[in-house]
Formats: C-alpha cells, sequence, structure tokens
C-alpha cells in the first residue's frame, strides 16, 4: 500500500469516527473503505463448500483492527449518536449488514486481538439484542434507501471524495421511514443468523488452536466466550427457534446451510461459566430446560423427520445428550429422592388425587413457566409443540435409564411410569377432570405416547388406572 493510498485510508478512518449520521448509514462507507461489498460477503456465507474454517494465522492487521472496534462501539444497543442528542441508537444492530462486517472481521484481525474486542464492546450481548429481535419483531429491520448526504469538509476533487460520509440529521429536517423498503422476513433474517452463526464458527475454531504460538490467543479467546449461564442460555434458545423455524419454512439448501452452522451456537453452551466461577449445575439445568428444551425439542423432531437423516447426527446426538443431562436426569433424580416413596404407596386401587401432586411437580420441572421476559417465547414454542415431542421425550428417558440388570430396570419403572402420567396430562389428559375436552391432537398425540410406552415397555398400569 502507497504512503498516499495509506494517508488517504487514514483520514477516510477519521472521518468515520467523526461522522454524526446514524451508525446504520454508515456501514456501506465502513465497507467500502475495507475494500469488500456485502455482496461478496453474502455469497461466502451460502456457499456450499464443505471445507472446515481456516484457523486465523494473522499478526497485524491494523485497518481491520480499527473497523471492528468501531463496529462494535458504534452500533452497540443503547449507544448515543451525536445526531440524536438523547436518543439511542439500536437499529444498527439489527442490521444484516452489520453482522456481515462482523463475520468478514474476525477473520482478518488477529485472534487475540478479537478476544480483547469482543470482551470489551459485549460483542456476545450484542448478538443477544440482534437474536432477540429477530425473534420478538414482526419484521426484521430493513436497511434505509435515502440517499446520504455529503460532509462539507470533502471536496469534489480531493483523494477523499471517493470516502464521503453521510451526516446526521438536523433538528429542522427529518425524514420518515422509508416503508417500501421494508422486504418479507427471509430476505434478512437468514442471512442475519447465518452470519452471526459463521462468525461465532471462526471464533470457536481459533479457541481451539493446537499449536504452541497460537496457546495464548486460543485462552484468550476462550474467556471472551464464556459466558455466564442465563446469557449462553438465551442466546441458544433463541437460535434453536430461529433456526426451527427457518428449516421448516425455507427451501432445502438454506435449511441445511443453518444446520450445517448450527453446532457453532450449540457450543457456545458448552463454553459457558460452570461451577469453578459461582455457577452451579442446578442453575444451568434450570437455565437450559426454561429457555431450550422446548426449542431443542422441536428441532429434534425436525432432524429426525429428514429424509437424509444422517447428514445432521452430530446435531441430534448434542440435542438428546443435553436434554437428558439439563432435563430428564434433574427430574428423575427429583423424583427418587422426593416422590418416590409416596407414589403408590401401597393403594389399591390408585386415587388420582394421590398422585395428582407428584405430576404437577414432575411437569413444573420438566415444562417451568417463564420468570423472567428475556425469552418469553418459550411457553409459546412449547405450546405448539409438546403435543408432538412427548413421545420424543419418554423415549430419552427410557434410553437414559441405568437397564443393565433386571433389578435396575425394575428400579426405574416407577419414574418411567410417572413420567408417562405426567407427559399424559401435559397431552390433555387430565387425571382428576374427568369433564374436561380432548381435543382431536391430544388423542392423536396420547396414542403416539401409548405406542412409545409399549415399545419401549413402559409400565401402564398406574396409566390405565387414571385415564
Amino acid at each position: 500500500m502507497s504512503s498516499s493510498t495509506e494517508q488517504s485510508t487514514h483520514r477516510a478512518l477519521l472521518n468515520l469516527e467523526r461522522s454524526t449520521a446514524p451508525p446504520s448509514e454508515l456501514l456501506e462507507e465502513a465497507a467500502r473503505i475495507l475494500g469488500v461489498n456485502f455482496g461478496g460477503i453474502k455469497d461466502e456465507l451460502f456457499s456450499e463448500s464443505g471445507e472446515s474454517v481456516a484457523k486465523n494465522s494473522i499478526v497485524f492487521a491494523a485497518r481491520e483492527e480499527w473497523t471492528l472496534r468501531w463496529l462494535l462501539k458504534k452500533t452497540k444497543p443503547g449507544a448515543r449518536t451525536t445526531s440524536s442528542g438523547s436518543k439511542l441508537e439500536s437499529s444498527a444492530n439489527h442490521d444484516p449488514r452489520k453482522w456481515f462486517l462482523f463475520y468478514h472481521l474476525v477473520q482478518k484481525v488477529p485472534v487475540k486481538k478479537v478476544a480483547r474486542i469482543v470482551r470489551e464492546h459485549e460483542a456476545i450481548q450484542q448478538i443477544q439484542d440482534a437474536l432477540k429481535h429477530l425473534v420478538h419483531s414482526p419484521k426484521p429491520f430493513a436497511p434505509t434507501t435515502a440517499v446520504p448526504r455529503v460532509q462539507a469538509t470533502i471536496f469534489p476533487g480531493s483523494e477523499d471524495a471517493d470516502y464521503a460520509l453521510p451526516q446526521g440529521e438536523t433538528n429542522k429536517r427529518k425524514r420518515s421511514p422509508d416503508l417500501e423498503g421494508l422486504v418479507d422476513t427471509d430476505s434478512n433474517t437468514v442471512p442475519l443468523i447465518l452470519s452471526v452463526l459463521r462468525a461465532l464458527e471462526v471464533c470457536l475454531e481459533n479457541s481451539s488452536a493446537t499449536d504452541r504460538e497460537g496457546a495464548v490467543a486460543q485462552q484468550h479467546m476462550r474467556i471472551a466466550l464464556s459466558l455466564p449461564p442465563e446469557i449462553a442460555g438465551s442466546i441458544l434458545g433463541y437460535v434453536l427457534l430461529v433456526v426451527n423455524n427457518l428449516f421448516e419454512n425455507t427451501t432445502h439448501s438454506i435449511g441445511n446451510s443453518l444446520l450445517r452452522h448450527l453446532m457453532a451456537a450449540l457450543r457456545t453452551w458448552d463454553l459457558r461459566r460452570g461451577p469453578d466461577l459461582g455457577h452451579t449445575n442446578d442453575e444451568c439445568n434450570q437455565i437450559f430446560t426454561a429457555q431450550c428444551l422446548p426449542s431443542s425439542m422441536s428441532l429434534l423432531e425436525s432432524l429426525r423427520n429428514m429424509e437424509f437423516r444422517d447428514h445432521h447426527r452430530d446435531l441430534e446426538t448434542w440435542l438428546e445428550r443435553h436434554i437428558v443431562q439439563h432435563s430428564i436426569e434433574p427430574a428423575r433424580q427429583v423424583f427418587f429422592n422426593e416422590l418416590a416413596a409416596d407414589w403408590k404407596a401401597d393403594r389399591d386401587p390408585i386415587s388420582p388425587e394421590h398422585i395428582q401432586p407428584a405430576v404437577d411437580r414432575l411437569q413444573s420441572l420438566l415444562f417451568p413457566s417463564p420468570t423472567s421476559e428475556a425469552q418469553p417465547d418459550a411457553t409459546t414454542c412449547h405450546t405448539s409443540s409438546s403435543f408432538s415431542t412427548t413421545p420424543i421425550l419418554l423415549e430419552l428417558a427410557v434410553r437414559s435409564c441405568p437397564k443393565s440388570t433386571v433389578r435396575k430396570a425394575q428400579h426405574e419403572q416407577p419414574w418411567l411410569e410417572a413420567l408417562l402420567v405426567c407427559l399424559a396430562h401435559v397431552d390433555g389428559c387430565s387425571l382428576v377432570d374427568n369433564e374436561r375436552v380432548v381435543q382431536a391432537r391430544s388423542l392423536v398425540c396420547l396414542k403416539e405416547l401409548l405406542k412409545t410406552a409399549i415399545q419401549w415397555k413402559v409400565d401402564r398400569s398406574t396409566a390405565n388406572s387414571v385415564m
């Protein structure tokens, strides 16, 4: 790069920093300074190449490093802009172009620098906000189509003319939103979620370096990606919810692209802070069950119904293992520690009122009500999916039980029987309200649930008595 070009780029970066325009209007200019275009980045995101992510071995990239800091600083939710005064700027964080640049830059900046910038500017929390916006907003963010205004200090004949920046609005002139710029959901949602997944994939790949030279940078990246369980669970829940919805409503190629890179979001949960940093296993179990279990079950069902199921066997295995670890096994331990002694109590005939408290307790453990506004859609997701996923939950419980001997298998039967009654109750079969109207869909799901119980030889004596 020549000296004049370096000076021109330096002045362009200064103008970018000093601009009073909203950050959402500066993303195109930032890409222009970097010499990239969003179309090329988008094509790279949707490329079908099966090659693994190349590890970052760059040792110096001042321009890209500066731009990455500017991007995360200026587009951070809640950041204030000069043009808007006290108005908070958040729209840029929901713009897919920001995450295109983020994906591009994490590959161009040295790993240790990326880790430090991600940690200092809370990049993962910004990802959480963008995903939350995808879930809650009826329509995604639409980039403005207004023609940017040019700085008065830049003259057409100067060498900086190519880096003319849009300026912020004045108090005398306000633009109305460009409603014609709104597009359908998939046009923004798919690129945004895919760029986030690919960027996380790059960061995770660089956090697992095996050579000695990259060991220090690797540890820095792992620390940057180590999140509190509530944030990691929120991100995982949003990603699973969005990906599952897109998987069911997009083309086969787009669905496969999303699934191929979904493991990056799953691995962020594995890197969460654990008991060594003050977060207990019980806390992690409750967060996963409340925020991730419904969408995990729905996605697991979708994966099992795929034509080429073996292509994503690693995702299916991850979901099954974590559902058992965080949801089924804790409920099983509670049953044997607190509920098993009073489950039947040698009563014949069995009274529905007697076992109702145990069923209610299991239901509160597996299907808890949301306790915060962080992800209210978890309950909505479960309401629409629990009917079809309860057989899968029962199957996972049976498969995870210790049954190497006859005695162990017999010991597990009361737990499986109680879970069967609980899931039947969730599907619409009330234990004590005989006048409750059971919908046709509930009957179909109860049929599938009982079919699974028969297939896996679950004792149904209590279920037959009370249903």
